[in-house]
């Protein structure tokens, strides 16, 4: 069965470096997952999307940020869950905008069985479901 995974406490990951890399094959996959986000968002990120949707918006503005691919690898070595082994996880991005980190997950980790994202700003959803 696949859990819910947890951030572990005290976990440290380096600021300016992606985890290193495992084997030539690792190397491979990132660089495809890297090719798929690309490919799949070349229209663009979620930024543009903000701030249309809060120029029409009655309640206060919203912060938005986007994970690069490396700081996504950062967080899932931070979170034990880049590795093979293990148990299978269910990952969830709360705040997901355009869903490239809920996605580079599920792509790029073999133990996430299932990768979602919860967005509350409709138009950056919308992108997120469109992409695919």
């Amino acid at each position: 069965h696949a859990r819910a995974f947890g951030s572990r406490c005290g976990a440290i990951v380096p600021v300016t470096r992606a985890p290193p890399l495992c084997s030539a094959p690792e190397a491979v996959h990132r660089r495809r997952v890297d090719d798929v986000l690309r490919g799949f968002w070349s229209v663009g990120d979620g930024y543009a999307l903000g701030e249309l949707h809060e120029a029409g918006a009655a309640c206060g503005p919203s912060t938005y940020g986007e994970v690069t691919p490396v700081g996504a690898r950062r967080i899932g070595r931070a979170l034990g869950i880049d590795g093979a082994s293990g148990e299978p996880v269910v990952f969830a991005d709360l705040g997901s905008g355009v869903g490239k980190l809920a996605v580079q997950a599920f792509l790029e980790w073999p133990r996430v069985v299932r990768a979602m994202g919860i967005e509350l700003s409709a138009p950056r959803a919308a992108k997120a479901a469109n992409a695919w």
